[in-house]
């Protein structure tokens, strides 16, 4: 396989061994455009291996002009508790209106646990693996960047109770509508509620409503399988306070505007 990659020319940004054997993984960046592209997914047939994840990167231009985005973050641990059992969905969320086969109706009722307090490196933002629709911030961030936007915060325990005090949940309630027909989505067999799958490729969907504050998230679900969460959504303003403060962790997908 390195071979014929190499015969194409490409180079792996990344390998990694796989733990207990000989073999390697290699991860590698090439934009659908390539002219190499066609020939890569050939051989990736063949060999019976996936194409990877899509995304799509956007100018700095299409960032600055874009009048609110989608807003995701450094993903970092596992909530809590019972991790390996999923304990956090019993301990975290109002389950009574939730569907197991597709993810869809949980609800927060307490706050969340961490093991311990982040180790957050240069980063100030972060979400849980798992949990795609909620924000974690530094209190540093969240005092000043959030909450002159009018963003409140909620404290997050560890597994005895105790509140951390590295780390505070951004309070995002505002719900806002989408322009999402023609988007690709799936209805569950279980109770019969939609989703739309991930969006990977341009832009995140239009707005049908306008927000009121600075920050929203979508009416709509978005997740593939037993995964599902709302969009957040963030205005520019918000993306131009981070960049002031040296915000970092974050990335961001404009949302597309009305035509």
């Amino acid at each position: 396989m390195v071979k014929a990659l190499d015969g194409l020319e490409i180079r792996p940004v990344r390998m990694s061994q796989m733990p207990g054997n000989k073999n390697w993984l290699l991860f590698f960046d090439i934009g659908e455009d390539d002219p190499r592209w066609p020939r890569l997914r050939a051989l990736l047939h063949r060999w019976g291996r996936s194409e990877g994840s899509v995304t799509t990167s956007f100018s700095k231009q299409e960032i600055d002009s874009a009048r609110w985005l989608e807003i995701a973050a450094w993903h970092h641990g596992y909530p809590q508790p019972k991790e390996g059992t999923f304990g956090f969905r019993e301990a975290t969320y109002d389950l009574s209106d939730w569907c197991r086969s597709c993810d869809i109706g949980r609800k927060q009722k307490a706050p969340f646990q961490m093991k311990r307090e982040p180790r957050w490196g240069r980063n100030s933002l972060m979400q849980f693996v798992w949990i795609y629709d909620e924000i974690f911030a530094t209190p540093d961030a969240w005092s000043r960047v959030f909450k002159p936007s009018g963003v409140g915060c909620r404290a997050v325990l560890n597994t005895k109770g105790v509140e951390l005090k590295t780390v505070v949940q951004l309070v995002v309630e505002e719900p806002v509508g989408l322009r999402a027909d023609g988007y690709a989505s799936a209805r569950c067999d279980q109770c019969g509620r939609t989703k739309y799958l991930p969006v990977a490729r341009g832009f995140f969907p239009a707005l049908r409503d306008e927000p009121s504050g600075s920050m929203a998230r979508t009416v709509e679900y978005f997740g593939d399988g037993a995964q599902a969460n709302h969009g957040l959504l963030v205005s520019q303003s918000i993306v131009r306070a981070m960049v002031d403060a040296d915000i970092r962790g974050a990335w961001f997908v404009p949302v597309a505007e009305v035509t």
